[in-house]
């Protein structure tokens, strides 16, 4: 059987099943094609390691109406949650760039109990924002080789809190974001 190959200029929706001998058809399944635009990295000159953070106490319902009470900021290695947050009711905001090794189209994994969101040059690659256990969900974006500003938005109502990004590509693994791609 050969494989479809589809020319994508435009979105296209493509819908498949399966006809056997006898006549009866299988289920109908639907799926939508968009050819992805590279995103260009920034030429910044002065940038140093780590990532920077916001920390806010409050009750939130949405990591996307995180601001206004900030409580502390700081810089870290990587995306972990503060060790002197409180268990319940704050919210984190990590910024600054990634820098990507290669051009190549990346899946960006984010696991997170209650809610975050996850911005790259300020597209939304994934949106995780409920309050749940903690539940992955996925998006991907074609980047250049090079600095791309980011931001994840993360909010902790309630019981557990858990959060954690991971990418692959093409031409790496699933793995943690690793601390070399992490600058501010």
């Amino acid at each position: 059987m050969e494989p479809i190959n589809l020319q994508l200029d435009s979105v296209i929706s493509l819908r498949t099943a399966t006809f056997l001998s006898n006549g009866k058809k299988s289920q109908t399944i639907s799926a939508t094609f968009e050819k992805m635009k590279f995103f260009e990295p920034l030429k910044i000159k002065n940038y140093g390691t780590g990532i920077s953070y916001l920390y806010y106490e409050g009750e939130y319902n949405s990591a996307k109406k995180i601001g206004d009470s900030e409580v502390y900021n700081g810089i870290v290695r990587n995306i972990r949650l503060p060790e002197d947050r409180t268990d319940k009711f704050f919210a984190v905001t990590y910024s600054g760039y990634l820098k990507i090794p290669a051009d190549d189209v990346y899946t960006f994994y984010l696991t997170c109990d209650d809610g975050a969101v996850l911005y790259i040059q300020d597209y939304l690659v994934i949106d995780n924002d409920n309050f749940q256990w903690a539940t992955t969900k996925s998006g991907k974006i074609a980047l250049k080789e090079g600095l791309h500003p980011f931001k994840l938005k993360y909010f902790q109502a309630k019981y557990g809190h858990y959060l954690d990004l991971q990418v692959e590509s093409g031409t790496m693994e699933k793995q943690r974001i690793p601390d070399k791609w992490l600058w501010h």
